[in-house]
Order: C-alpha cells, then structure tokens, then sequence
C-alpha cells in the first residue's frame, strides 16, 4: 500500500510538473491565455492531489479538494495563506476563462498566474521530499 501511494504522488507531481513545462512552451509559442491559465491552474491543481495522497481524501469536485487542502494544510500552519490564495485565485481565474464569454486577463495577470503557479509548485515539492 505505501508503494501505490508513493507511485501515486510521484505521479501527480510528474504532472505537475509537466504542466509547468506545457506552460513555458505556450508562452515561448504565443500560445492563448485560456491555455496558459488551464496548464498554471492544473499545474497547482496536481500538486495539491498529490498532498491528498496521503490524507485519504476522496472528492470529486475541485472545490472540495481545495477546501480539504485549506482546512488540511493552511488552517494547520503547514503553508501559508498566501499559498491558498494562489490557489484560489488560480481556480477562479481557470473558472472564468472557461465558462464566462469575453474574459480577457492582461499580460501581467498571466505572468503573475505563472510565477504563482511555480512558486506553490516548488513550496508542495519541497514538503513532500522532506516529508
């Protein structure tokens, strides 16, 4: 059972990671903002289910992960507010690209959404390997 999970979260941080790597390319490529958004939000996204992992959290919708991750990690001191506002704000900014006509982000808010995506990317890798 520890080797499933291990395999499990190595997994989830591959893809992870793999979303940061799909993000650079768009950008590199003039790739659109609703792709760039959709890879920096999975790219967290993905990160957060591999801290799942261990926890036995099984949720279907991605507001519930987000809400265990908060309850699990943030209320808890483990990361800090700043890593659940990222997080939410990337979930919203996903949201609307998706399902809302006509939203546009500027060239700052995108590069922001990147930088933040990396930044919390780091910070769950960093935890899991010392973990």
């Amino acid at each position: 059972m520890i080797k499933e999970k291990l395999e499990l979260i190595k997994y989830r941080l591959e893809q992870s990671e793999l979303s940061i790597k799909d993000t650079e390319l768009l950008f590199k490529n003039q790739g659109s903002n609703f792709s760039i958004i959709n890879r920096c939000y999975y790219a967290i996204f993905y990160s957060v289910l591999a801290l799942l992992v261990d926890k036995q959290f099984i949720g279907s919708k991605h507001s519930g992960v987000i809400a265990f991750f908060d309850k699990e990690f943030v209320n808890k001191g483990i990361f800090s507010k700043r890593l659940s506002e990222i997080l939410h704000n990337a979930f919203e900014m996903r949201g609307k690209s998706d399902y809302i006509e006509f939203v546009e982000y500027s060239k700052e808010e995108i590069n922001l959404l990147f930088s933040h995506a990396k930044e919390f990317v780091s910070k769950v890798k960093e935890f899991i390997e010392k973990g």
